[in-house]
């Protein structure tokens, strides 16, 4: 796929799909970066862990998210 293919296909999805798409190219972007593997190593196991997110960060988070119309 051409880059212009790629822009015309990205110009035509939605800005949730778009949301999605810059969330996955910035984890390949740092796949192989060490440091991003061992915080997402950390991050794995604190989720096996149980380590949680309260109600309140999660709202936080949704409203910063919000206001930057994500």
């Amino acid at each position: 796929m051409s880059r212009s293919q790629l822009i015309e296909f990205v110009d035509g999805t939605s800005s949730e799909d778009r949301i999605f798409l810059q969330a996955y190219l910035e984890h390949v972007a740092r796949a192989s970066d060490a440091e991003y593997g061992r915080d997402l190593d950390h991050r794995l196991e604190a989720m096996r862990a149980g380590e949680e997110v309260n109600l309140e960060d999660v709202r936080k988070l949704h409203e910063a998210l919000a206001s930057q119309g994500l």
